[in-house]
Protein backbone atom coordinates (compact mmCIF):
# COMPACT_ATOMS: atom_id res chain seq x y z
CA UNK A 1 0.00 0.00 0.00
CA UNK A 2 1.34 3.56 -1.15
CA UNK A 3 1.40 6.42 1.56
CA UNK A 4 -1.63 8.47 1.13
CA UNK A 5 -0.65 12.18 0.01
CA UNK A 6 -2.51 15.21 0.89
CA UNK A 7 -4.67 15.13 -2.02
CA UNK A 8 -5.68 11.26 -2.15
CA UNK A 9 -6.66 12.10 1.90
CA UNK A 10 -8.81 15.29 0.76
CA UNK A 11 -10.28 14.25 -2.16
CA UNK A 12 -11.48 10.73 -0.31
CA UNK A 13 -12.94 12.50 2.81
CA UNK A 14 -14.68 14.70 0.08
CA UNK A 15 -15.88 12.06 -1.48
CA UNK A 16 -17.13 10.22 1.94
CA UNK A 17 -19.04 13.45 2.75
CA UNK A 18 -20.55 13.24 -0.87
CA UNK A 19 -22.16 9.95 -0.21
CA UNK A 20 -23.46 10.81 3.28
CA UNK A 21 -25.17 13.75 1.31
CA UNK A 22 -26.62 11.71 -1.24
CA UNK A 23 -28.27 9.06 1.59
CA UNK A 24 -31.86 8.75 0.64
CA UNK A 25 -33.51 10.37 4.08
CA UNK A 26 -36.04 8.69 5.78
CA UNK A 27 -38.69 9.87 8.31
CA UNK A 28 -37.63 9.99 12.08
CA UNK A 29 -39.04 7.64 15.11
CA UNK A 30 -40.31 10.53 16.43
CA UNK A 31 -42.02 11.82 13.76
CA UNK A 32 -43.10 8.27 12.79
CA UNK A 33 -45.26 8.08 16.44
CA UNK A 34 -46.63 11.34 16.19
CA UNK A 35 -48.29 10.51 12.82
CA UNK A 36 -49.47 7.04 14.10
CA UNK A 37 -50.95 8.73 17.37
CA UNK A 38 -52.71 11.86 14.80
CA UNK A 39 -55.49 11.13 13.92
CA UNK A 40 -54.93 13.83 10.47
CA UNK A 41 -51.55 12.24 9.78
CA UNK A 42 -50.66 11.95 6.20
CA UNK A 43 -50.97 8.72 3.97
CA UNK A 44 -48.07 6.57 3.98
CA UNK A 45 -48.29 6.95 0.67
CA UNK A 46 -47.89 10.22 0.13
CA UNK A 47 -45.18 10.29 2.68
CA UNK A 48 -43.13 7.62 0.27
CA UNK A 49 -44.26 9.84 -2.54
CA UNK A 50 -42.60 13.01 -0.95
CA UNK A 51 -39.05 10.86 0.10
CA UNK A 52 -38.73 9.41 -2.99
CA UNK A 53 -38.97 13.03 -4.87
CA UNK A 54 -37.00 14.36 -2.56
CA UNK A 55 -34.18 11.93 -3.05
CA UNK A 56 -34.39 12.34 -6.53
CA UNK A 57 -33.59 15.99 -6.18
CA UNK A 58 -30.63 15.50 -3.64
CA UNK A 59 -29.37 12.50 -6.70
CA UNK A 60 -29.56 15.01 -9.21
CA UNK A 61 -27.61 17.92 -6.97
CA UNK A 62 -24.80 15.31 -6.19
CA UNK A 63 -24.24 14.16 -9.93
CA UNK A 64 -24.01 17.78 -10.86
CA UNK A 65 -22.29 19.56 -7.99
CA UNK A 66 -20.46 16.36 -7.01
CA UNK A 67 -19.34 14.86 -9.79
CA UNK A 68 -15.73 13.51 -9.55
CA UNK A 69 -14.07 15.57 -11.84
CA UNK A 70 -15.05 18.54 -9.41
CA UNK A 71 -14.23 16.25 -6.08
CA UNK A 72 -10.51 16.29 -8.13
CA UNK A 73 -10.62 19.69 -8.50
CA UNK A 74 -11.52 21.10 -4.52
CA UNK A 75 -9.03 18.27 -3.70
CA UNK A 76 -5.98 19.93 -5.85
CA UNK A 77 -7.37 22.99 -5.00
CA UNK A 78 -6.59 22.29 -0.87
CA UNK A 79 -3.00 20.85 -1.90
CA UNK A 80 -2.11 23.56 -3.73
CA UNK A 81 -3.38 25.46 -0.67
CA UNK A 82 -1.26 23.10 1.51
CA UNK A 83 2.23 23.75 -0.05
CA UNK A 84 1.80 27.57 -0.19
CA UNK A 85 1.17 27.75 3.71
CA UNK A 86 4.08 25.26 4.17
CA UNK A 87 6.24 27.46 1.53
CA UNK A 88 5.18 30.86 3.94
CA UNK A 89 6.39 29.06 7.25
CA UNK A 90 9.41 27.76 6.17
CA UNK A 91 10.06 30.11 3.27
CA UNK A 92 12.93 31.96 5.00
CA UNK A 93 14.34 29.04 7.28
CA UNK A 94 16.99 27.01 5.02
CA UNK A 95 15.89 23.82 6.20
CA UNK A 96 18.01 20.76 5.56
CA UNK A 97 16.50 17.05 4.75
CA UNK A 98 13.10 18.83 3.24
CA UNK A 99 11.76 18.39 -0.03
CA UNK A 100 9.29 21.10 -1.35
CA UNK A 101 7.50 21.56 -3.99
CA UNK A 102 8.95 22.64 -7.17
CA UNK A 103 12.44 21.39 -5.87
CA UNK A 104 15.05 20.26 -8.67
CA UNK A 105 16.14 16.96 -7.59
CA UNK A 106 19.14 17.36 -10.07
CA UNK A 107 20.49 20.02 -8.29
CA UNK A 108 23.57 19.33 -6.31
CA UNK A 109 22.81 21.57 -3.23
CA UNK A 110 19.25 19.53 -3.20
CA UNK A 111 20.41 16.18 -3.65
CA UNK A 112 23.42 17.27 -0.84
CA UNK A 113 20.38 17.81 1.66
CA UNK A 114 18.30 15.01 0.68
CA UNK A 115 17.92 12.58 4.15
CA UNK A 116 19.57 9.07 3.52
CA UNK A 117 16.63 7.81 5.25
CA UNK A 118 13.00 8.29 6.25
CA UNK A 119 13.23 10.11 9.87
CA UNK A 120 9.65 9.59 10.71
CA UNK A 121 9.85 5.54 12.54
CA UNK A 122 6.16 5.27 12.06
CA UNK A 123 5.80 5.94 8.79
CA UNK A 124 8.89 3.03 8.00
CA UNK A 125 6.83 1.23 10.10
CA UNK A 126 3.68 1.44 8.16
CA UNK A 127 5.13 1.28 4.91
CA UNK A 128 8.35 -0.67 4.96
CA UNK A 129 9.18 -1.22 1.60
CA UNK A 130 8.67 2.67 0.50
CA UNK A 131 10.83 3.79 2.57
CA UNK A 132 13.54 0.87 2.13
CA UNK A 133 12.71 1.98 -1.62
CA UNK A 134 13.45 5.82 -0.78
CA UNK A 135 16.77 4.94 1.01
CA UNK A 136 18.10 2.72 -2.28
CA UNK A 137 16.93 5.71 -4.25
CA UNK A 138 18.42 8.80 -2.49
CA UNK A 139 21.63 6.56 -2.27
CA UNK A 140 21.89 6.01 -6.06
CA UNK A 141 20.55 10.03 -6.63
CA UNK A 142 23.82 10.46 -4.47
CA UNK A 143 26.10 8.55 -6.23
CA UNK A 144 24.61 10.14 -9.64
CA UNK A 145 25.62 13.12 -8.61
CA UNK A 146 28.96 12.19 -7.49
CA UNK A 147 29.79 10.68 -11.07
CA UNK A 148 28.21 13.67 -12.71
CA UNK A 149 30.72 15.85 -10.59
CA UNK A 150 33.66 14.10 -12.12
CA UNK A 151 32.30 14.00 -15.65
CA UNK A 152 31.86 17.97 -15.43
CA UNK A 153 35.54 18.19 -14.16
CA UNK A 154 37.13 15.46 -16.65
CA UNK A 155 35.42 17.80 -18.96
CA UNK A 156 36.37 21.27 -17.98
CA UNK A 157 40.09 19.71 -17.78
CA UNK A 158 39.97 18.84 -21.50
CA UNK A 159 38.05 21.85 -22.63
CA UNK A 160 41.06 23.59 -21.01
CA UNK A 161 43.65 21.40 -22.47
CA UNK A 162 42.17 21.59 -25.85
CA UNK A 163 42.44 25.94 -25.82
CA UNK A 164 45.89 25.40 -25.11
CA UNK A 165 46.08 23.26 -27.88
CA UNK A 166 44.24 25.31 -30.32
CA UNK A 167 47.47 27.33 -31.68
CA UNK A 168 48.88 24.43 -32.85
CA UNK A 169 45.64 23.21 -35.35
CA UNK A 170 46.33 23.86 -39.06
CA UNK A 171 44.46 26.92 -40.05
CA UNK A 172 42.08 24.05 -42.64
CA UNK A 173 41.06 21.96 -39.77
CA UNK A 174 40.34 24.74 -37.69
CA UNK A 175 38.17 26.57 -40.83
CA UNK A 176 36.34 23.01 -40.63
CA UNK A 177 35.25 23.44 -36.75
CA UNK A 178 34.18 26.74 -37.50
CA UNK A 179 31.78 25.66 -40.41
CA UNK A 180 30.47 23.27 -37.97
CA UNK A 181 29.51 25.90 -35.70
CA UNK A 182 31.48 24.88 -32.59
CA UNK A 183 31.34 28.50 -31.16
CA UNK A 184 34.33 27.39 -28.30
CA UNK A 185 36.57 27.08 -31.72
CA UNK A 186 35.51 29.73 -33.36
CA UNK A 187 36.89 32.09 -30.53
CA UNK A 188 40.15 30.38 -30.78
CA UNK A 189 42.75 32.95 -32.42
CA UNK A 190 46.29 31.55 -33.78
CA UNK A 191 49.00 32.82 -31.89
CA UNK A 192 51.80 30.66 -33.25
CA UNK A 193 53.59 32.06 -36.58
CA UNK A 194 52.58 30.12 -39.51
CA UNK A 195 56.47 30.75 -41.11
CA UNK A 196 57.85 28.43 -38.21
CA UNK A 197 60.21 25.70 -39.34
CA UNK A 198 57.70 22.92 -38.82
CA UNK A 199 56.95 19.89 -41.14
CA UNK A 200 54.43 21.06 -44.18
CA UNK A 201 54.93 24.80 -42.99
CA UNK A 202 54.78 27.52 -45.23
CA UNK A 203 58.16 28.03 -44.57
CA UNK A 204 59.30 25.03 -45.61
CA UNK A 205 57.56 25.07 -48.96
CA UNK A 206 58.91 28.36 -49.47
CA UNK A 207 62.26 27.22 -48.54
CA UNK A 208 61.72 24.29 -50.93
CA UNK A 209 60.57 27.05 -54.23
CA UNK A 210 63.81 29.23 -53.26
CA UNK A 211 66.12 26.12 -53.53
CA UNK A 212 64.15 25.39 -57.07
CA UNK A 213 65.04 29.58 -58.01
CA UNK A 214 68.22 28.98 -57.18
CA UNK A 215 69.50 25.89 -59.06
CA UNK A 216 67.70 28.15 -62.13
CA UNK A 217 69.61 31.20 -61.45
CA UNK A 218 72.76 29.07 -60.77
CA UNK A 219 72.71 27.17 -64.27
CA UNK A 220 71.97 30.46 -66.15
CA UNK A 221 74.88 32.07 -64.39
CA UNK A 222 77.16 29.16 -65.41
CA UNK A 223 75.61 29.03 -68.91
CA UNK A 224 76.04 32.63 -69.52
CA UNK A 225 80.17 32.32 -68.20
CA UNK A 226 80.86 29.15 -70.42
CA UNK A 227 79.14 31.85 -73.23
CA UNK A 228 82.11 34.53 -72.37
CA UNK A 229 84.95 32.56 -72.53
Amino acid sequence: MAPQTVLSVKQAFIEAQSQLLATTPSPSPAWLEAQAADETALPSRAVEDAIYRLSHVIQQHIRRVHAPQATRHVAEQIDQLYWQAAEQHGGNEAETGVIRQGDDLSATNVIQDLPPSWEDQAAVSQFPAEAQRYAALAERLSSLDVERTTLLARVERLRRMRNSLAPFVPQKKRARHDEAGDEDDQELESVVQENLVTRNSEMERELERMRVLLARVGGRVVDDLLESI
